[in-house]
C-alpha cells in the first residue's frame, strides 16, 4: 500500500512506529513535506528527522504535486501509481539532521525563500477560488459560518461525482496542453487536484462563510500545503497523519474508505 507521510505523524510518532510503517507499506516522502520541515522551527525539524529509520533510503522521495501534473500534461496519461514517480536514487539523509547540528547554508536559505514566495502566491490563488466557490455550488452563496453539517451534504456529494468534476474542469480556462475532460478520472493528479480544491472550498465555506462580512484566514499557507498532501493521498489511497482538523477530515470526505494511519 502506498502511504503519504505528513508532518503531524512524523513529529508525533515514535521511531519504532515509523520503522514499522516503512516495513509494512510503501511510504512516500513528498517535497511538500520537505517544505513543511525546512520552514518549521529547528527543534521540530531535527525531531522529525530523528524519528525516521536510521538507514539508507528510509522512505521513497517524490517530487511535488506540480511536477506530477507536468508529467501528465507532457504524456497525456495519469501519474499513478505514485511509486513510479519517485526519485529512483540511493541516498542517505545528512546525519546532522538527526543530531541537531545541521546548519542551513545561505544558498539554501535563498532557495527556501523563493519556494515560500511560490507557496504564498499559490495560497492567494486558492483563497480567491474559495471566495468564488458559489460559482459551482450556488447553494453556498452569501452564507454565514456555523451552519449545520447537513447543509453541506449536497455540495460534497457533487464534489465526489466524477461527471460533475469533469464538467467544472471543462469550463475552466486552461492551457491547450491540459488533457480532454473525457479522459481524466480519479487516477489523474489534475482531476484529484480540482476535486480537492472544490471540497476544500466547501469546507472553508462551512468554517468561514461566504457573505461579504466573512473573514477568511489571511495567510493559510499551512492549509494549502496540507491540501497538496490530501491530493497525493487520494492518488495513493492512504496517509500517515494525525491532523484531524483538516487533512484527515478532507480525505474522508473525498474517499469512501481511505487508509488513515495514526
Amino acid at each position: 500500500m502506498e502511504i503519504i507521510l505528513d508532518k503531524s505523524y512524523l513529529q508525533a510518532a515514535k521511531e519504532k512506529e515509523i520503522s514499522s510503517l516503512c516495513n509494512e507499506h510503501f511510504v512516500i516522502f513528498p517535497e511538500e513535506l520537505l517544505y513543511e520541515l525546512v520552514t518549521t522551527k529547528e527543534t521540530a525539524l531535527f525531531a522529525c528527522f530523528k524519528h525516521l529509520p536510521d538507514q539508507s533510503n528510509p522512505v521513497a522521495l517524490m517530487p511535488r504535486l506540480a511536477k506530477l501534473i507536468q508529467y501528465e500534461l507532457g504524456l497525456q496519461r495519469p501519474c499513478t501509481p505514485l511509486r513510479d514517480r519517485i526519485f529512483n536514487v540511493a541516498y542517505d539523509f545528512n546525519r546532522a539532521l538527526r543530531s541537531g547540528t545541521y546548519a542551513v547554508t545561505n544558498e539554501m536559505k535563498s532557495d527556501i525563500a523563493k519556494w515560500k514566495n511560490e507557496i504564498i502566491e499559490d495560497t492567494t490563488l486558492f483563497l480567491k477560488q474559495c471566495q468564488s466557490i458559489d460559482l459551482w455550488f450556488p447553494k453556498l452563496k452569501d452564507i454565514n459560518s456555523g451552519l449545520p453539517d447537513d447543509f453541506f451534504t449536497e455540495p460534497r456529494a457533487l464534489a465526489r461525482d466524477r461527471n460533475f468534476v469533469r464538467a467544472v474542469y471543462a469550463k475552466l480556462n486552461k492551457p491547450v496542453e491540459y488533457p480532454d475532460p473525457s479522459i481524466i478520472d480519479e487516477q489523474w493528479a489534475v482531476f484529484r487536484s480540482l476535486q480537492t480544491d472544490l471540497m476544500a472550498g466547501i469546507l472553508y465555506a462551512q468554517r468561514y462563510g461566504t457573505c461579504k462580512s466573512s473573514c477568511l484566514p489571511k495567510a493559510p499557507e499551512h492549509d494549502y500545503i496540507d491540501l497538496q498532501l490530501v491530493v497525493l493521498s487520494c492518488l495513493a489511497g492512504g496517509i500517515a497523519s494525525r491532523d484531524e482538523r483538516f487533512v484527515i477530515r478532507l480525505l474522508r470526505q473525498l474517499l469512501e474508505s481511505p487508509i488513515v494511519l495514526r
